[in-house]
């Protein structure tokens, strides 16, 4: 009759570098801005407009960080009968 059983994981990580442009990068960063803030939006929402804007960095360089701005229209009332 066993006392214990331990069971260990072990994974496995690749390092990788992906080279790219400075437009590539933008481009990529506001695509990954935009879909994490769609997913934030709730299902009424109309989007007026759009942008995005540069997050400063400490090595502009090698690194890209924008921010997405999203204007949009949402109706957040509540309709309720008034009876002074």
């Amino acid at each position: 009759m066993p006392v214990e059983i331990v069971t260990v994981r072990y994974l496995e990580l690749a390092t990788y570098r992906d080279e790219r442009s400075w437009e590539e990068a933008r481009k990529a960063a506001e695509e990954m801005a935009m879909d994490a803030v769609v997913k934030k939006l709730s299902a009424g929402a109309a989007v007026q407009g759009q942008w995005f804007e540069e997050a400063g960095t400490s090595n502009p360089e090698n690194l890209v960080r924008v921010k997405a701005v999203l204007e949009t229209v949402e109706d957040i009332g509540i309709e309720k009968l008034f009876k002074p």
